[in-house]
């Protein structure tokens, strides 16, 4: 078993809690990649998408209620069905992991501490990130996990 950081799909402000959508696909399908991609476009949250060795995976960026959260994932489920619960996504590279960036979208409020992660580790120009005052003032839960996939 292999020790992991992962991202917990919720954020809190400290006074509420909001909910993030990650979504993976356990292969290399450009099809269903791109419908995805596709579905995070129409959902108007800024997001980033990424393959990996063994897929495409996909973290919403903006903070969305419980309602919406359920809802738009259910439509992720139905539109590219994955065995994934839509909790966790893990963060921490594996060993000799090699992640490329596929496409993103900061048109729309973001969790900034989060988002700054990714763009350093695609090493995205802050320049390509827009400015809309205020950012949503929420914090990203981390945890560790164990998992036999590697």
């Amino acid at each position: 078993m292999k020790r992991f950081i992962g991202l917990r799909n919720i954020v809190t402000s400290k006074s509420d809690w909001k909910y993030l959508l990650p979504y993976e696909i356990d292969s290399h399908n450009e099809n269903e990649m791109y419908s995805i991609i596709d579905v995070f476009e129409r959902l108007k949250t800024s997001y980033i998408a990424y393959k990996s060795l063994n897929g495409y995976h996909f973290v919403g960026l903006t903070p969305l209620t419980a309602q919406q959260w359920g809802n738009y994932f259910t439509y992720l489920q139905n539109r590219v069905p994955e065995y994934f619960s839509g909790q966790t996504l893990r963060v921490s590279l594996k060993e000799n992991e090699k992640q490329e960036l596929i496409k993103f979208n900061f048109n729309y409020p973001f969790i900034q501490k989060l988002t700054f992660m990714y763009c350093r580790r695609f090493n995205i120009d802050k320049s390509e990130i827009p400015i809309y005052g205020e950012p949503p003032n929420y914090s990203s839960v981390f945890e560790k996990y164990w998992t036999g996939k590697i």
